[in-house]
């Protein structure tokens, strides 16, 4: 799950960060460059993260977040407060990354809009913010994604957490 704000270690560098994670989650560190690239985050890796910039942090956090290797990871905000740039460098992992699965909760309306409209691939994401008028109300607007509510969500949807979802026929009256 990746939170609003980054639960990183501000006195280490990125790369410590990463192995210090990788020991509590068990996840190996093969694949963190491939994972850093996309995100153009491999070169400040040395860096101490707290001279990172929030939308660094946010890629940190995402990157290591996906190194967990999970089914279904949950994005809260992966993009409020960073720049253009970095969305668009978040966007490039969430679409390579084929096998992710994600349930995120944006108020950022042009990311999953632009993400219906590339038919999401199996990068299957549910924009918890854009969901209709009656699944919010039935979890309550201020309601925060638990494991005791995705079962509500998927109910509402008519889905399972494992079925792709699809974005333009889930979302067709906000787009």
């Amino acid at each position: 799950m990746l939170l609003e704000n980054d639960y990183l270690y501000e006195d280490k560098t990125g790369i410590e960060n990463i192995k210090l994670y990788g020991v509590y989650f068990g996840y190996g560190l093969d694949s963190y460059q491939k994972y850093s690239d996309l995100l153009e985050i491999t070169n400040d890796l040395g860096r101490n993260v707290s001279t990172y910039s929030k939308g660094m942090k946010r890629k940190l956090s995402l990157l290591i977040i996906v190194m967990m290797n999970r089914e279904i990871i949950f994005l809260d905000e992966v993009t409020s407060g960073v720049d253009p740039i970095s969305r668009v460098e978040i966007r490039k992992l969430l679409d390579k990354n084929a096998a992710l699965m994600s349930l995120m909760t944006l108020n950022y309306k042009p990311l999953w809009i632009q993400l219906a409209k590339k038919g999401l691939k199996k990068t299957d994401v549910i924009a918890m913010a854009g969901l209709t008028t009656n699944v919010m109300a039935q979890m309550g607007k201020d309601k925060p994604i638990t494991m005791k509510n995705i079962e509500k969500i998927c109910k509402a949807l008519k889905c399972t957490p494992n079925d792709i979802f699809s974005f333009e026929n889930t979302f067709e009256s906000e787009i």
